[in-house]
């Protein structure tokens, strides 16, 4: 086939990210694949995976596939959400919490790194520090209050009066 531009490789990516959110996942492992025997594109090779692997549930390939991003690019959010998630689901929240943090250090204003540390903080049962990342995701991103109030991440703080309050008005 010879050596694939580039441009190939990142109409293979968008194709294979399609095909992940339709559940079409053999149709997406043949995109990733291709663009897997090239040298193109490294960190949006392995970002795929990793979400092609979380699509499955095979939370532990997820992992290496991040981690495998985060190594290209130590401050990629879409390394350090993806790396949370999957530690997560394999009860390793002290190391979503841990990867979350890392990320947040370089990206301080990114939202999404906010609200998924309060979700992972209340699991952990850390009420203080979920109310200051939840105050702050949604100062900088006010539809999460809405994804809140049906998180169930935070059910054990629904009649939470702190947490209410920053439901309602943002604070």
């Amino acid at each position: 086939m010879g050596e694939a531009t580039e441009a190939r490789v990142r109409r293979w990516l968008i194709e294979a990210e399609g095909y992940i959110e339709l559940g079409m996942h053999r149709h997406a492992r043949d995109r990733l694949d291709l663009a897997d025997g090239t040298d193109a594109l490294p960190l949006e090779r392995d970002l795929l995976w990793g979400e092609y692997y979380r699509s499955l549930g095979q939370h532990q390939m997820a992992i290496e596939r991040f981690e495998s991003a985060r190594r290209r690019k130590p401050d990629d959010v879409r390394a350090a959400v993806g790396l949370g998630w999957s530690y997560k689901r394999t009860g390793r929240l002290d190391l979503a919490i841990e990867s979350l943090e890392r990320c947040l250090a370089a990206n301080p204003d990114e939202a999404l790194l906010h609200y998924n540390l309060a979700c992972y903080y209340s699991l952990a049962g850390r009420r203080e520090r979920m109310l200051e990342c939840l105050r702050k995701a949604v100062a900088m991103h006010p539809p999460f209050r809405i994804a809140a109030a049906s998180e169930s991440d935070f059910d054990a703080y629904r009649d939470d009066p702190e947490f209410r309050e920053t439901l309602r008005r943002g604070r």
